[in-house]
């Protein structure tokens, strides 16, 4: 049987049930944990220009502070549609070194959802990506691909 391989894996979310259900589908989907660290982020209205220069300082200094990491995701919740954030998010992912592959992934959970089987989903499909996913120039190029 193939071993897995050993990954990092970074969560930005302000929920600590996300968190633990994000740390329990990693674990459960056969791969190693290195490395998990919640990260206090701020979601706010996308048209809340100063907001979201926050949200996207925040975010870079996670980058910065675990750079090492392999993969990330981002957990938003609320009913608010966060697209600028995510998009935020993305920028902030791939400024750890332009030009760098990026493993990423970013869920939006509404009110009305408990969570488990998006972040269940998004994991998967986090370790799932192949070696070569695209830069985050390409990704400027795909909105949809987030």
């Amino acid at each position: 049987m193939k071993k897995p391989r050993r990954m990092n894996l970074l969560v930005l979310t302000e929920n600590a049930e996300h968190f633990d259900l994000c740390k329990a589908a990693f674990t459960q989907a056969g791969h190693h944990l290195s490395a998990v660290k919640p990260e206090k982020t701020i979601t706010a209205p996308i048209n809340d220009a100063d907001a979201v220069v926050t949200a996207y300082e925040n975010v870079r200094t996670a980058m910065r502070a675990f750079h090492d990491q392999d993969a990330y995701i981002s957990i938003q919740s609320g009913r608010l549609k966060t697209n600028t954030l995510t998009r935020i998010y993305a920028v902030a992912i791939g400024y750890r070194e332009p030009g760098l592959p990026v493993n990423a992934m970013s869920v939006h959970i509404t009110p009305e959802q408990d969570g488990e089987k998006e972040i269940t989903s998004a994991l998967k499909r986090l370790l799932l990506m192949p070696h070569d996913v695209p830069t985050i120039d390409e990704l400027a190029n795909q909105p949809s691909y987030f």
